[in-house]
């Protein structure tokens, strides 16, 4: 900006010829401008060619060195030049109630703040039996427990208001980001799903720094701080007690050495190849081994994701030891945690400045007693006064502001109030419906300037340990009606944790029938159809296709079969004798039946891949069918195994840290190999299958995908309506 300036300052021409450049310039947010942007647009505007919109109570951007009073002045000169001014007081999201509140709270005298009565643009609002404006205050012996108290109750009135409102509708402001911890700790106790916006905290929440730990062991076992930090953490929950034992007679590290606490081999075991595998593989088998993400939030699985996935990325940019990973992580600016799976749902958590613009059907403005402070520098500058300075005494050590210095701090307090209530104002106008706020007191502090400034107007509700009148049980005397009849709460989050990809593929083929025969578990017989070989009974007797598959399967992972059928050695050697397989002899890592878990969106995934090997830096997976097939093959009905072997690709690309080369499906009877498509637009498709996997069952909205392979369903001459939806579609033809 000021090369900008300087530069046009200094070519009258250039200056002209850009100015000409524009008809006429639109300028938003007018109040948020500092002087340096003022100028540069004032060199590049012609006169009558400008239009500027702007709320003086909105400027809350001092620490930007936006300056309110540029855009009262600019106003000034249009009024004195008899040019227009447009005062907009018509306000089109807010209910007339929270306008009411807010017109009433900046009434009086409030610094900063331009009174005037904004008015409801809106007649669409539903009436409402209490009030739209909550204020709540708690207490505690101390600022900690005092606002340990009101985030336990803006949680428990949440969990009050969902219901009438979604998590979604839902905003936490605050002043800064460090109000945001404690809110969402009381949010997690409470099961209330959060996600904070902006905020600066992913490297400092309790699983990322166990992870940290846990690398840094890794690289420095001697270290004794962090192994002490990682033995009490959950992945090995090693008691202070035990710590003080095995800390008594010799260095820490020597007595873990001697007495290791449970799943401490696998750390040993990873120490020696530290340096060859990248460190998202390390970590993930230890949080594997220790069950570690079983604690864990939807959040706190996220950020744990999201680490390894940084992990991940860096070892693929740039490849070195686990130290120098290590140097990168704490290296690292702060950012955001991970949003969590279910943050489509959730209360958002930010701050007053970042949702300025936004909207929200309930907010809430938590511990409005906290300000700034009135810390001021020791050196301090204003061009009214000009440099002031904060001098020490020599004899009592105090410092003595000289006059200059007096009067700079005067009129930073002033400004500093002025943007304080302007902060307030624009928090309180971002709510449409609902708005609760709250501020806490102790013994040695009533509230700050907020408290003060609401509290006279706004009726308080103290909030203490007792519940609150909501959650209270009627009167002895109250007389219930004898029929009370409630809407049917729409199903949330109720999905199985865990499912297999066998799972996946039948309902990519026909949600309805994985609905009968996985969710609810309806016997319809042995089929045709997908088969899950791990999930099949044995059974004796005459061999059926499904016992011939689970034949196969074994004699190609070299597991003894006693008299086997015929027809499962031919189908066998059929798949020994293929270029396949000559290749797989090859390899330089081969695994028959392995199995696996992973985790896609908060969904356990569980199977088992029929053959993986490498060959030539190449990761090849197989998977062999003994379906009767016919050639051509049926587009629609490989569809899902497709899907498979891609869910399969994504499961061993985790494994492995490498991305999946090719894969196969080999159809026995046929003889016939086909190659599947396992590109990252093709995985990203197998994810969101997943994705729709969940929503259905969070929905119980399955619905019929009828089609050819209707008739070969063990369900269809059954409870399955396609039968009559098909006969009908067969009729009207």
């Amino acid at each position: 900006e000021e090369f900008a300036i300087t530069l046009l300052e200094s070519d009258t021409a250039l200056q002209q010829r850009i100015r000409e450049g524009f008809d006429h310039i639109l300028m938003d947010e007018l109040q948020d401008t500092n002087p340096l942007q003022w100028r540069l647009m004032s060199l590049i505007r012609r006169p009558d060619a400008f239009f500027a919109v702007g709320d003086i109570n909105q400027s809350i951007f001092g620490f930007r060195y936006a300056d309110p009073e540029l855009f009262a002045q600019y106003r000034r000169s249009l009024e004195e030049q008899g040019k227009q001014v447009d005062e907009l007081r018509a306000n089109y999201r807010s209910r007339p109630e929270l306008l009411a509140t807010v017109n009433t709270t900046f009434a009086g005298p409030a610094p900063g703040i331009e009174a005037h009565d904004l008015t409801s643009g809106r007649n669409d609002f539903l009436p409402k039996d209490d009030s739209s404006t909550e204020l709540m205050v708690t207490s505690g012996e101390n600022t900690e427990a005092a606002e340990r108290v009101e985030a336990f109750w803006v949680a428990r009135r949440i969990c009050e208001l969902v219901g009438r409102y979604r998590y979604r509708d839902i905003a936490i402001l605050s002043r800064a980001n460090d109000s945001l911890g404690e809110l969402q700790s009381a949010l997690d106790d409470f099961g209330v799903p959060s996600l904070v916006l902006g905020g600066r905290t992913f490297y400092e929440t309790r699983e990322v720094r166990d992870l940290i730990l846990l690398l840094t062991v890794l690289v420095n076992p001697r270290d004794e701080m962090a192994l002490a930090g990682l033995l009490r953490s959950p992945l090995f929950g090693v008691s202070d007690e035990e710590l003080l034992l095995l800390a008594s007679s010799e260095p820490l590290c020597d007595a873990v050495r001697q007495n290791p606490p449970a799943h401490w081999d696998v750390i040993e075991e990873l120490r020696r190849i530290a340096n060859v595998v990248s460190p998202d593989q390390l970590l993930r088998r230890v949080l594997d081994d220790c069950d570690y993400e079983r604690g864990l939030s939807s959040r706190g699985r996220a950020n744990v994701e999201k680490f390894l996935a940084a992990l991940r990325t860096r070892a693929q940019t740039q490849p070195g030891s686990l130290a120098e990973a290590l140097d990168f992580i704490r290296d690292a600016s702060p950012e955001a945690e991970a949003p969590p799976t279910d943050f489509g749902d959730a209360v958002r958590l930010m701050t007053i400045h970042k949702s300025k613009g936004l909207e929200f059907p309930v907010v809430f403005l938590p511990f409005l007693h906290r300000d700034r402070g009135t810390a001021q520098p020791i050196i301090c500058y204003t061009h009214a006064h000009g440099l002031g300075v904060k001098w020490r005494d020599p004899e009592t050590r105090k410092g003595v502001a000289d006059a200059a210095h007096e009067a700079n701090t005067a009129q930073a307090m002033r400004a500093q109030a002025g943007e304080e209530n302007r902060l307030l104002y624009v928090g309180m106008t971002r709510a449409k419906d609902h708005m609760v706020l709250s501020y806490s007191v102790t013994p040695k502090r009533k509230g700050g300037p907020w408290a003060q400034l609401l509290a006279p107007r706004i009726p308080a509700r103290l909030a203490t340990g007792e519940p609150p009148e909501s959650m209270q049980a009627p009167p002895p005397d109250t007389v219930l009606p004898t029929h009370v009849y409630i809407d049917r709460t729409p199903p949330q989050d109720q999905h199985d944790s865990t499912a297999s990809i066998t799972d996946i593929s039948v309902f990519s083929q026909c949600p309805r029938k994985y609905y009968l025969s996985r969710y609810i578990g309806w016997d319809a017989g042995p089929r045709g159809g997908l088969v899950n070989f791990e999930d099949l009974p044995k059974e004796t007797g005459e061999l059926d296709a499904s016992e011939i598959g689970i034949q196969v399967h074994k004699i190609l992972a070299g597991v003894q079969v006693e008299a086997p059928a015929a027809e499962a050695v031919e189908l066998a050697d059929r798949f020994t004798t293929s270029p396949l397989a000559r290749r797989a002899l090859r390899a330089s890592r081969k695994e028959h039946e392995y199995d696996f878990l992973i985790s896609i969106d908060d969904l356990i995934l569980r199977g088992q891949i029929d053959l993986w090997f490498e060959h030539n830096r190449e990761l090849i997976l197989v998977d062999y069918k003994t379906d009767s097939v016919r050639l051509p093959l049926d587009p629609k009905r490989v569809r899902a195994y497709e899907l498979q072997l891609q869910l399969y690709a994504i499961a061993l690309e985790r494994i492995a840290g490498r991305p999946v080369s090719r894969a196969y499906l080999h159809f026995l009877r046929p003889d016939h190999v086909m190659d599947v498509d396992v590109s990252p637009l093709q995985l990203n498709a197998a994810r969101e299958w997943v994705r729709t996997f969940l929503a259905a069952q969070a929905t119980l909205d399955y619905p019929l995908n009828t089609g050819d392979h209707c008739f070969r369903c063990d369900y269809y001459k059954d409870v399955c309506p396609a039968r009559r939806n098909i006969a009908i579609a067969v009729s009207r033809s």
